[in-house]
């Protein structure tokens, strides 16, 4: 294979990657961008607890539960990351003290001053607490659903890829017609003088 074609073809495959890359990363129809955007819409769409639930629910709880510490985790290449408890300010159903919850969180800088049973506004939902308010601040943490991007439109998947394809053949062809270009330039060089 001449170099030329093999220029051609080396570009013609990194385009396509790229562009291919690009439809992937903008979440074309993933199934995963799919469950994360439908799970961030039904916390959104969340009916209102009335109370503290004691099980898992589909309705979202906001209230005040207290501090009562924190861990550091993690170490090496990964780095750290943290987890505070967060304990229910009701007794338990045996008059014992409340129900800990454990959130992930990766920076421990938004904590900062907090104290044991200091009060902490967070938002349980499915069993989880997927948000905090500190500081007058909201703090999704690691189990809050990811917003994500709106997947394409059919119109849109179809211009991305017509241009898309028009980029890759364009970018395939480009270096091998100045390769021939430069051939019949220096051909004519040669049979002129």
């Amino acid at each position: 294979m001449r170099l030329p074609k093999l220029i051609a073809l080396v570009s013609m495959v990194l385009i396509g990657i790229v562009l291919f890359g690009g439809l992937w990363a903008f979440g074309v129809g993933s199934q995963e961008t799919k469950d994360e955007a439908a799970a961030l819409e039904a916390l959104r769409t969340a009916p209102e607890c009335e109370s503290l639930p004691e099980k898992p629910a589909s309705c979202a709880w906001t209230g005040e539960l207290e501090y009562v510490g924190s861990e550091r985790h993690g170490g090496g290449r990964g780095g750290y990351w943290y987890s505070i408890d967060l304990r229910e300010t009701q007794p338990g159903r045996d008059g014992g003290p409340g129900f800990i919850h454990t959130v992930e969180v990766s920076d421990l800088d938004d904590f900062e001053g907090l104290t044991y049973k200091d009060p902490v506004t967070a938002t349980l939902w499915r069993g989880q607490i997927v948000e905090v308010r500190l500081h007058g601040q909201d703090l999704p943490t690691w189990h809050h659903p990811v917003e994500v991007p709106e997947p394409l439109t059919e119109t849109q998947r179809t211009v991305v890829l017509v241009l898309g394809g028009g980029a890759v053949v364009a970018g395939g062809l480009l270096p091998y017609l100045q390769s021939r270009r430069a051939k019949a330039a220096a051909r004519n060089r040669i049979a002129g003088g």
